[in-house]
């Protein structure tokens, strides 16, 4: 510590958030309207958005600006002191939705402080009613971010570091789905090596699955999966309901939460598919491998009977819309149809191809 000039407690709070999420700096992409909705704001306020949707990439561009910083350690004593040394207009309270307590945790010590200090908190929007609640706003002092369109979100990819091929931008901005905090993420694995985990899909499992598990308080893998198996098309919460031996109840309080997140959605006929569509491919390898679930992906069909033969429809359609993936056949047998889907065995060789090529130049 005195080699680095650092002494005692490391700060509470920081221009830099708790988060292992890659950033990009100050710069903005799509979220002006956002950035000037935080700064004309007087008092506590609150931002809303799904897994992924740039809260915390969005709230960055404010640190590195001078106008607020992250809260990243609970300690009381040393908040307290940075309240004091630092004098920070705003504090940022990340994924509040987790320990909503600590919002009135801050709330009394900044009275207790007497610090002129306004709180803004983040939260996913199944929670934000917990977590508007605990800051005592209005409406009005809520904002939910939407989705970015599909030419920035290319921006943000490249911002990011990928430059080409094009095939690889595209399927990364397919995954995020508008999300730019997961376009990011999803590059900067690609950068890491991690180009067949990304493509496959189950790069994005591996980011999601964490804060689904933590929202839904249970495995969300388990519940998603047999919604994945039914494709483009999905099936209804009441047969997924009876295969797991839960509740209708349970099904539907769950899935309101994943449609929140963005995970899921409910298509005209009522059935629910999970979105975006790749991370359907890992979902369905999960099925056929996890502990619990009642036997393989052909006996789960014939349970769910003649539902699934929607299923072969939309896993055909799904195929037609991505031709440049083929390979990896997994064949799901439904009564006597047959459903290819194909995984993204040509697009991984392609891009593979393109890096040998980039390296002889």
């Amino acid at each position: 510590k005195r080699l680095l000039g650092v002494t005692g407690r490391p700060r509470a709070l920081s221009v830099f958030p708790r988060t292992h999420r890659p950033i990009l700096g100050d710069a903005v992409y799509g979220r002006e309207r956002e950035v000037q909705w935080l700064k004309n704001r007087q008092g506590d306020c609150l931002l809303v958005g799904g897994p992924g949707s740039g809260k915390t990439f969005l709230l960055q561009s404010l640190t590195l600006q001078g106008q607020a910083l992250f809260l990243v350690d609970g300690d009381r004593a040393q908040i307290a002191n940075d309240l004091r040394e630092l004098k920070p207009c705003a504090v940022i309270i990340d994924d509040a939705h987790i320990q909503p307590d600590l919002i009135d945790s801050f709330a009394q010590l900044r009275q207790e402080v007497g610090a002129d200090v306004r709180i803004i908190a983040t939260s996913w929007p199944f929670e934000a009613a917990i977590v508007q609640n605990a800051l005592q706003i209005s409406s009005e002092d809520v904002l939910v971010i939407n989705t970015i369109d599909a030419d920035i979100m290319v921006e943000i990819i490249k911002a990011s570091g990928i430059k080409e091929p094009n095939e690889l931008i595209a399927e990364i901005r397919k995954q995020a789905d508008g999300r730019p905090g997961l376009a990011t993420t999803l590059a900067h694995l690609c950068l890491a090596g991690d180009i067949k985990q990304v493509v496959s899909g189950e790069a994005l499992l591996n980011q999601l699955a964490p804060g689904l598990n933590r929202m839904l308080n249970s495995d969300a893998i388990r519940l998603l999966a047999p919604f994945a198996l039914a494709g483009n098309g999905g099936i209804s919460q009441a047969t997924v309901a009876q295969y797991l031996g839960v509740s209708n109840l349970d099904i539907s309080e769950k899935l309101a939460r994943l449609a929140a997140a963005g995970i899921v959605r409910e298509r005209r006929n009522g059935a629910v598919s999970v979105e975006p569509a790749p991370m359907r491919w890992v979902l369905e390898r999960e099925l056929q491998n996890a502990v619990g679930f009642r036997g393989s992906i052909d006996s789960a069909l014939i349970r769910f009977g003649y539902e699934f033969d929607g299923m072969v429809g939309g896993a055909r359609s799904y195929r037609a819309t991505n031709r440049f993936l083929n390979g990896l056949p997994v064949f799901v047998v439904a009564g006597d149809r047959l459903a290819n889907i194909y995984g993204p065995v040509s697009l991984i060789n392609k891009i593979i191809r393109f890096q040998r090529n980039e390296a002889r130049r």
